[in-house]
């Protein structure tokens, strides 16, 4: 498959995360993408 596909899964499954993290903290202003427990968890950073 090439690493394009690789690519735009990884970066839509980052872009939805963080639009649900935004949606709900629309204060926090810096982003952190942490893979735990092989699940992308996005956090704000202090």
């Amino acid at each position: 498959m090439g690493a394009r596909p690789l690519r735009r899964v990884i970066e839509q499954n980052i872009r939805d995360r963080v639009t649900d993290f935004y949606l709900d903290h629309l204060d926090a202003k810096t982003l952190k993408a942490d893979l735990v427990d092989d699940h992308i968890v996005i956090s704000a950073q202090q």
